[in-house]
């Protein structure tokens, strides 16, 4: 690939400020851009601050976020190719907070746009870039007036990366962040993603009525801890974060996701530039057919999907099916070689919090939920379906061994 899988062009620390004395400055209501003139033409420099206005309005003026203290300080740099933008907060010796934006270049910001796995314009990674950085500017003002907790890895950047789809949507940049959880949904724990769990989140976004969802957790960070944050922010509808992550599971698995579509180009775009066609999302970590013989699955049988690099554990085809982080997401694909009725039970370690759905995807490409009764899962004529997919997540606590055992059914 031409850019590491799942490396998000935007930057998470200061790009370094060389301006020359002649720089030059322009100003909208809300933002101040410094630039030297033979780094970023006038052209470009409107572009940055209508992006970066754009994500203001929505972000402030219509969803009410507080604002930090303007006009913000904006500086148009030059990056190495690999980094979009910077937010930090300087602290004056009378206390008071300001607010420092770096966006990258336009050559950095065309190449990243030509690079593109989803077509994304130049013009689409300024505005999303700008809504990213401007978010993390919100985010800093109301740790500043507790109301949120920028130390938290959970939300931090995942919160921004998903922002930017609703500021800039069509451009689906958080999918090709989020490259690694697509993947390999259960690649490293939920806990400790960064960019790549900003698809968790525009599917919350997108189901759970908007940025409020976001504003709700950030209030609530400022108070708990971790996952102890979601709960909160979500205890007022009776779920849990874990009941919204069991959704998300679902619908990750039958391909139900916000921007489906661009989930699906991206899985070919990747699958050609490693040559591998067959590359889908979700892969399944095991595949098997139903023969109408009993067999368990126990082992996992499908090789890695990315090359070197990818977060899978080349050693791990072989090994013992195993959810093996929290929160994590594993999907086992039955196709059905017979009609003879299935009967299929999944048992896992006692110690964990496992969750578990049996779904089938019809020839007219709708997905059927199977319900269990005492435990196991029947269906009656497996024939009618292309495909069964059992998807299994889980809770902190155990280690996450599951088997799925098939056998005829009555």
């Amino acid at each position: 690939m031409s850019r590491p899988s799942g490396a998000l062009l935007v930057l998470v620390c200061v790009l370094g400020l060389a301006m020359p004395a002649a720089a030059r400055v322009a100003a909208s209501v809300h933002f101040r851009v410094t630039y030297a003139p033979d780094e970023a033409t006038a052209e470009y420099v409107d572009l940055v601050l209508r992006s970066l206005e754009a994500a203001y309005d929505l972000l402030v003026t219509r969803e009410g976020f507080p604002p930090p203290p303007t006009p913000i300080d904006v500086y148009i740099v030059a990056g190495d190719g690999a980094e979009f933008g910077a937010e930090y907060t300087e602290i004056a010796e009378d206390g008071t907070a300001h607010t420092v934006i770096e966006i990258a270049d336009e050559a950095v910001m065309q190449s990243a746009a030509d690079e593109s796995f989803l077509g994304m314009t130049r013009d689409e990674a300024v505005l999303s870039t700008a809504a990213h950085e401007v978010f993390h500017a919100l985010q800093d003002a109301a740790a500043l007036h507790g109301a949120g907790d920028v130390t938290e890895e959970l939300f931090v950047e995942p919160h921004a990366t998903a922002i930017q789809e609703s500021v800039a949507p069509g451009a689906d940049d958080y999918l090709e962040m989020g490259i690694d959880f697509l993947f390999a949904p259960d690649g490293g724990s939920f806990a400790h993603r960064r960019y790549d769990a900003g698809v968790f989140w525009v599917y919350v976004i997108d189901r759970q009525g908007g940025l409020e969802v976001v504003r709700r957790v950030m209030n609530a960070s400022a108070t708990y801890d971790g996952f102890a944050s979601m709960d909160a922010a979500l205890g007022s509808g009776g779920s849990t974060f874990f009941d919204l992550w069991t959704e998300f599971a679902l619908a990750f698995a039958t391909e139900s996701l916000p921007d489906q579509a661009s989930v699906r180009m991206l899985s070919k775009a990747v699958g050609r530039e490693l040559e591998r066609p067959g590359l889908a999302i979700p892969t399944p970590v095991a595949a098997v057919d139903w023969t109408g013989k009993e067999m368990v699955v126990d082992r996992v049988n499908v090789a890695p999907p990315l090359a070197d690099g990818s977060p899978y554990d080349e050693d791990r085809e072989g090994t013992l099916l195993r959810v093996a982080h929290a929160y994590g997401i594993d999907v086992v694909s039955i196709r059905p070689a017979s009609g003879l009725p299935l009967r299929l039970i999944v048992s896992g370690d006692a110690g964990t919090d496992l969750r578990v759905a049996l779904v089938g995807r019809l020839a007219s490409g709708t997905w059927e939920h199977f319900a269990p009764r005492d435990g196991e899962y029947t269906i009656t004529t497996p024939s009618d379906y292309r495909e069964l997919r059992v998807v299994l997540t889980r809770g902190e606590k155990g280690v996450g061994t599951y088997a799925i055992r098939l056998m005829p059914g009555e």
